[in-house]
């Protein structure tokens, strides 16, 4: 990605409405389908280690710029309104 970030080019368009679709079947999902939130949270966002639990209700703009790494836990209601890219360290 360049340091000048279009957030309305094709491409980001694309990614925000992609990850809108996936946001919604994410906070649609119960608290215990472990298996189906990994699988949508992967989809969703540009990396996600083992063992993440992001609670619901959850919202990204870009989801394919958002780094999670393994053993994370986020509460509910947080929100990532990024331009660029954003990181989350393991166990954090």
């Amino acid at each position: 990605m360049s340091s000048n970030f279009v957030s309305f080019s094709p491409e980001n368009v694309a990614i925000m409405r992609r990850c809108r679709e996936l946001l919604d079947q994410y906070n649609a999902t119960v608290y215990d389908a472990g298996e189906e939130r990994a699988a949508i949270l992967h989809e969703m966002i540009g990396s996600c280690g083992e063992d993440v639990t992001i609670q619901t209700p959850f919202k990204v703009t870009y989801g394919k710029h958002l780094y999670i790494g393994s053993h994370v836990f986020i509460n509910y209601g947080a929100v990532f309104w990024m331009a660029g890219i954003s990181q989350s360290g393991t166990e954090s």
